[in-house]
């Protein structure tokens, strides 16, 4: 998809009443903070409640960075070569090109994508 990149030129704020919830697999729910379409394509910012022993699949993302905030729980990532336990009030961002995953004790975690990640 093309990216616009359009400048902002104003405030962008979702209310978390106003979040739509979904769900993505057995457990798992998220909703979008920012939309890539509110900003330009210039980020977007995802929030996710996944439950214990869930975690993405060994993955690459080849266009841009991965930004995670640990809002609640515990979430045990690789990150390359390196694994370590990341808890509330931790950021991790994960370059692109580089291979990720990891399992969750039970998570609530904003997830940003920069360049946007294309959410339809």
């Amino acid at each position: 998809m093309e990216q616009t990149n359009k400048a902002v030129t104003k405030a962008v704020v979702t209310f978390a009443k106003d979040l739509e919830w979904f769900d993505t697999m057995p457990g798992e729910q998220m909703a979008i903070r920012i939309h890539s379409s509110q900003v330009g394509g210039a980020i977007t910012v995802i929030e996710a409640r996944v439950p214990a022993l869930i975690g993405p699949p060994k993955h690459i993302h080849k266009e841009r960075e991965e930004v995670f905030e640990i809002l609640e729980g515990t979430f045990r990532f690789q990150v390359g070569e390196e694994e370590f336990e990341a808890t509330p009030g931790t950021s991790v961002v994960v370059p692109r090109g580089v291979l990720t995953r990891g399992q969750t004790s039970g998570l609530i975690v904003d997830v940003s994508y920069s360049p946007s990640h294309q959410v339809e």
